[in-house]
């Protein structure tokens, strides 16, 4: 295929294939009908892994697991047209070593007798009623389509396959439908049509449980493959969230107030995709407009206002509409004016890949067929009865635009809905109906937007030109109108009217940050000791801000600098899964390599090279061993044998009967198939060329070169040590790309931090802030404008609890105190440290990322974590944060906290993770006890 699996993806199909291998088997040598039931939720792309299946059974598999068997017949049954067309032509364009014709849609043309081997035909049950060509005879036609299928498997059956798309839509129990006559087999005398059950079936359905019934009920052998929700949700190939959003009863005029924010949702989401594909170097998504209107009524095409629709969403977003730009989907309504206008029919199938289409209307048949990423806002005049239909449609609107997770803009991940009938009722039917049968376990969180209060925003480091830039001034408080209190940022620099400067200046002390012992001795962040006494002589520098102006680089977007600081610090952060994929380190070395020498993070563009230089080396110094033992000659005459099956048969001595038992094998030479053994060993070898690369560099001829390669696949010793050296050099690659990960396209980073995270349930990666991120924002809570991401009026809103706002408190009294960073869990950005309890790997969230600034302009980092010392993890997490230090220099402050009453009020007690003191004492610890002691002892205050 020409698009690369998901490592989940990979995984099943690797299932499936082993399954469908023992069905077969099973079918053609016991005579036992199969079905596999292949289960995936909605935007796993269940059609993409199955398109890779078929090529991999058709073509071979690029592992080497499964031997091509391009005789193998497939049809492909759906319950629409539209479905077939769809899953048809993503085959065309994803299956690169499949041809056109092999590629067949069943209609009343078809006038053959059976299906032709090495075909795959697309066939939907509406062309399967009684009345239909298909089931008839005539025009031409000798045989019916049942005919035909009952002819293929009587002299094709151990080639063919059926598989079921949406296999739950036709397993229902009060009735015999179309799908259940393929997999129950129907006699139907008066019509003198019938069909045998199908002997190999594979149903993929999202919800199988009606499927899986039918299956069990026959008298077929059921097989099950399972793909789970989270395994989709963690892949990136879904967007992280829906927001459905719906009005006040009081508001007037609802539809044209919930389309006016469909509209800015939509071109909101415009300029977000335009910018980051710009930045990213990236084709630009070109977002949809979804918007359903209401059906038909009276000799009206819709009871919508179709003109006011297209007229409003004009209006709103400053679109001036050209044709081609607006479609519908109105089934055989033709082209139609609307606003001044011609609005084309487009079918469904060819919505998302005709890149000109910005607005698309339509009734419901969008609910079905149809797969359009692009589609990022959607607006219903439908009433709160239609729940279903557009629980349908949101379905087929969740998957991402380019099958990754946007890390540099988390508002790229969300999809919006906006329903002007529907109550806080009706829009948890919405919910509720997406994770029943057209959702099929849908990965994704739902989220109701109620009374326009968010329980999560998009949060940027960019501020309004009202709010001021920052230096490294302790902050300020203000009180709001409601009484709450707003903490300034601590740059806040202002110009008042009749100033006599416009470039204001602050002033920053150059006294280091210090930790100061309970006995009033001081302690630098890095652990060593300073005088208490006050420092009177303190060097000053200026920095200079200026309002509306661009003086230098800081002063422009000062936030966002310290952003970039962060992501250029090659500061740490780890993923942590619960179980590791088996992982090919060949593959994934010649992965690694290749993304190294086309991104540049290999300098001399010789990554990929230098792979197939060591592994020839491996091939030439194993062949030199044998040589040199004299196996060699006996290992190539055994390498060239081939087995000839003897069957013995035995008469009794009554001559009445026989037995046929396994006779001894025969073998003889031949180097018949020695272009295919070797094909098997390039396979192996990950298809890179290693055979002719050794055959270049060792000057062998072609036999020679062929027969040295055999040998050296065949050899599981050699096995272990092309996989030993293959890990060593990955892991080798990570290590010198990981810094220069920075700097490369995200996509291309993505890809590497996927590599790398693939076959380790513990993987280094460099923490990397995104443009925008999402947060779970407490409405109730402490606002503040210091916080590193601020929302659309420049501020944050967080209820810290326990001894977190003490911790910050005390942060802020900092005098090089910039600004913080609210370290949530389990965010895909936020900053994770394993460590291990109880047997098992744990993440542990910090709290606070602190950012300072020294007396020599430069940022430091911290990491803070307030820990209570009754919970039985804190020596784990503490020795979690020794190892964290000492693989990542780049944090100036990793601490623990604890909460003191001191003489002069309540402290927090700061335990300093890079003192090499520490370090020591707490990985001696056994005990909890012994880690309270050196808390203790070395805790100091701030």
């Amino acid at each position: 295929m020409n698009i690369a699996l998901k490592p989940f993806q990979k995984q099943r199909m690797l299932e499936l294939r082993k399954v469908a291998a023992m069905a077969q088997m099973n079918w053609q040598h016991f005579g036992q009908k199969q079905i596999i039931s292949f289960t995936a939720p909605t935007g796993a792309g269940k059609t993409i892994m199955m398109a890779s299946f078929i090529e991999a059974m058709m073509c071979g598999d690029e592992e080497g697991m499964m031997a091509p068997m391009p005789e193998t017949i497939f049809i492909w049954l759906s319950d629409a047209p539209e479905l077939n067309e769809q899953s048809r032509q993503k085959m065309i364009k994803f299956c690169d070593r499949l041809v056109l014709n092999q590629l067949v849609t069943l209609d009343d043309s078809f006038r053959g007798d059976k299906l032709e081997l090495g075909k795959i035909y697309f066939l939907n049950t509406q062309k399967l009623n009684k009345t239909s060509k298909m089931t008839n005879t005539g025009d031409g036609r000798d045989w019916t389509i049942w005919e035909v299928i009952e002819n293929t498997i009587e002299e094709y059956g151990k080639h063919l396959v059926l598989i079921i798309d949406e296999a739950h839509r036709g397993a229902k129990t009060n009735q015999t439908t179309i799908m259940q006559k393929f997999v129950k087999g129907f006699e139907d005398k008066a019509e003198n049509q019938k069909l045998q059950a199908l002997p190999f079936i594979i149903g993929m359905s999202a919800t199988p449980e009606r499927f899986n019934s039918l299956a069990g009920a026959s008298l077929s052998t059921l097989s099950k493959v399972v793909v789970t929700p989270k395994e989709v949700r963690d892949s990136g190939l879904l967007k992280d969230k829906i927001e459905i959003h719906f009005p006040e009863e009081s508001v007037i005029n609802k539809n044209i107030a919930v389309l006016q924010a469909a509209a800015d949702e939509w071109k909101d989401k415009c300029l977000h995709w335009y910018n980051y594909t710009e930045k990213q170097h990236y084709q630009n998504v070109c977002p949809i407009f979804v918007v359903q209107v209401e059906p038909a009524v009276g000799n009206k095409i819709s009871a919508t206002d179709l003109d006011e629709c297209i007229r409003e969403i004009e209006r709103r977003t400053g679109e001036n509409f050209v044709e081609g730009e607006v479609v519908h989907a109105f089934g055989d309504a033709g082209t139609i004016p609307i606003n001044g206008i011609d609005v084309p029919y487009c079918s469904p199938s060819s919505i998302n890949d005709d890149r000109k289409i910005k607005v698309v209307l339509f009734k419901e048949a969008l609910s079905t067929g149809w797969d359009c990423p692009r589609a990022e806002a959607m607006m219903s005049y439908r009433v709160a009865k239609d729940a279903t239909y557009i629980a349908q449609l949101l379905g087929r609107m969740i998957r991402t635009p380019q099958r990754m997770r946007i890390e540099v803009d988390e508002s790229l991940n969300y999809v919006h809905l906006y329903l002007p009938h529907f109550d806080e009722n009706t829009v948890e039917e919405v919910v509720k109906k997406l994770t029943e049968e057209e959702g099929g376990a849908l990965p994704t969180d739902v989220e109701a937007i109620r009374g326009g209060n968010k329980t999560s925003v998009v949060m940027t480091t960019k501020r309004p030109v009202a709010h001021v830039q920052p230096s490294n001034q302790a902050g300020s408080t203000q009180s709001t109108s409601s009484g709450s209190t707003v903490h300034q940022p601590v740059n806040q620099v202002q110009n008042t009217p009749g100033s006599e400067s416009t470039k204001p200046q602050t002033t920053i002390p150059q006294q280091p940050a210090t930790v100061v012992r309970d006995d009033g001795e001081h302690q630098s962040s890095h652990g060593g000791h300073q005088s208490s006494e006050p420092n009177d002589k303190q060097p000053e520098m200026e920095l200079f801000v200026e309002n509306g102006e661009n003086p230098s680089q800081e002063s422009q977007d000062p936030y966002e600098a310290v952003k970039d600081a962060i992501n250029n610090a090659e500061i740490l952060t780890y993923e942590v899964k619960t179980v590791a994929v088996n992982k090919n380190y060949v593959r994934s070395l010649f992965e690694m390599a290749r993304l190294g020498d086309m991104t540049g993070m290999d300098e001399k563009f010789a990554a990929v090279d230098k792979v197939k230089d060591d592994i020839a080396r491996l091939i030439h110094n194993f062949i030199s061993e044998l040589k040199a033992k004299g196996e060699y000659e006996a290992l190539v005459d055994k390498a060239l044998e081939f087995q000839l099956n003897t069957i013995s048969v035995e008469l009794y001595k009554s001559g009445s009967s026989y037995d046929v038992q396994q006779g001894p094998d025969l073998f003889s030479r031949t180097d018949a198939g020695l272009q295919r053994q070797y094909f098997n060993a390039e396979i192996l070898l990950c298809g890179e060329g290693v055979g002719q690369r050794y055959a270049d560099n060792y000057e062998t001829d072609d036999y020679a070169s062929m027969y040295d390669v055999i040998l050296y696949v065949a050899d599981s010793h050699q096995t272990d040590i092309r996989m030993d050296y293959a890990k060593e050099e990955f892991n080798r690659l990570a290590d010198l790309y990981r810094p220069k990960s920075k700097n490369i396209p995200e996509k291309d980073r993505q890809r590497y931090n996927s590599l790398v995270t693939m076959g380790s349930t513990i993987s280094k990666h460099l923490f990397h802030l995104p443009e925008t991120i999402n947060v779970d924002l407490d409405n109730e809570g402490e606002t503040c404008t210091d916080h590193l991401f601020v929302n659309a009026d420049g501020t944050a809103t967080f209820n810290l609890k326990g001894w977190e706002p003490i911790t910050l408190e005390e942060e802020r009294k900092n005098p090089y105190f910039v600004c913080w960073l609210r370290n949530q869990d389990r965010k895909p950005w936020a900053l994770c440290i394993p460590y291990d309890y109880g047997g098992e790997t744990h993440r542990m969230f910090p709290d606070f990322l602190i950012i300072r600034k020294n007396e020599y302009g430069n940022y430091e980092y911290g990491l803070l974590e307030p820990h209570r010392d009754d919970k039985k993890d804190n020596l784990a997490k503490a020795k979690g944060l020794v190892k964290y230090v000492q693989a990542c220099p780049n944090v100036d402050r990793v601490q623990m906290l604890r909460k003191m009453k001191t003489s002069s009020g309540e402290k927090m007690l700061r335990l300093e993770f890079t003192r090499l003191s520490v370090q020591e004492k707490v990985m001696k610890c056994v005990e909890e006890s012994d880690f309270d002691k050196v808390f203790n002892a070395e805790g100091g205050y701030e």
